[in-house]
């Protein structure tokens, strides 16, 4: 186990210098050259000086080094570019594919690393709010013409790592003549939206925190989110995919059970008030939250009640990330 875990952090670690190294080299080309290029953290290459500042610095030679600088300024740009992707890429997937290797530790060692809650109702939803981890490996979803069709009315869309239960579902929606891939808009404006609604009504007290990771904003989003993808897709679809999303692998258990409990409440929230607008359905789920309806983790990283733990005071899961195994049936 520990050579596994070893051999790839190894390999992900070397994966990642490489490109890091390229970017500081592509960089250093272009802040080296005679074009007065500078570099902005989206990768985008540019002259500090406008083609009417060089047209009087050319003259004559402008038409061939207006050529020469904009060919640059795009090799760069791919360059940069692409490896800053494939930086993105090797944090999410690679990090997701150590998280697996732990997946196989034996299930006594998990309960064990997971503990036991004194509520017996937390014990229940700690014990059976668990799902395994998918069987193929995650990737970014989506890409290709799918992604650039969407990338056409939100440029904002960025590819999410998903297990591949969720890219087989999205695909398949996306798939559906005509209106497809308005569906698959409406789910990343969902996702969005129950991200940006979260940080809203529950911001940060101050710089230290995150309201977003595990606490009571954590736990509007998962509801929200749910309660929302129930109110566009329906609930039996919402279920499957918010459940293949818990897949990824080696979640520790406390957060898993948290994002899978609040995952249900939503979606219960949202049935139960069909007619409900999504200004109605925030109000709801917050509702729910004050009144202990949901789930967060206390500051030892353990569920509970969410109007047990005050709103500032929540802790973050384990860094240890040992998952439980999902409940037979």
């Amino acid at each position: 186990m520990i050579e596994s875990l070893a051999g790839k952090f190894d390999s992900l670690l070397a994966s990642m210098e490489g490109e890091i190294a390229n970017v500081r080299s592509k960089k250093a080309e272009a802040l080296g050259s005679e074009f007065e290029l500078a570099v902005a953290g989206d990768g985008e290459v540019y002259s500090t000086k406008s083609n009417l500042e060089w047209l009087k610095t050319w003259k004559l030679a402008y038409q061939v080094k207006i050529v020469q600088k904009e060919s640059l300024e795009s090799y760069l740009i791919k360059e940069i570019r692409g490896s800053l992707r494939r930086i993105d890429e090797i944090d999410k997937v690679g990090s997701e594919g150590l998280r697996r290797i732990l997946e196989k530790l034996p299930d006594s060692m998990k309960a064990g690393a997971a503990g036991h809650h004194s509520d017996p109702r937390l014990a229940e939803i700690l014990r059976e709010y668990q799902v395994d981890a998918s069987k193929g490996g995650a990737r970014l979803w989506p890409s290709g013409d799918l992604l650039d069709t969407i990338r056409r009315f939100d440029p904002t869309c960025k590819p999410t790592l998903m297990t591949p239960e969720e890219v087989t579902m999205l695909a398949e929606m996306g798939a559906t003549p005509v209106t497809g891939w308005r569906a698959v808009y409406d789910f990343f404006q969902i996702q969005s939206k129950a991200d940006a609604v979260a940080t809203a009504r529950h911001p940060n007290r101050d710089r230290r925190e995150n309201s977003l990771a595990d606490g009571h904003g954590d736990a509007f989003r998962h509801t929200y989110w749910n309660a929302l993808m129930t109110d566009r897709f329906g609930q039996e679809w919402t279920t499957r995919f918010a459940t293949a999303h818990e897949g990824l692998g080696g979640n520790p258990a406390s957060r898993e059970a948290m994002d899978l409990y609040n995952n249900e409440v939503g979606r219960r929230i949202a049935t139960e008030n069909p007619d409900a607008d999504p200004q109605r359905l925030a109000e709801l789920v917050d509702k729910a939250i004050t009144e202990g309806r949901t789930v967060v983790l206390d500051e030892n990283g353990e569920i509970e009640w969410s109007d047990k733990v005050a709103k500032h005071e929540t802790g973050i899961a384990l860094k240890t990330d040992i998952p439980l195994p999902a409940p037979t049936t």
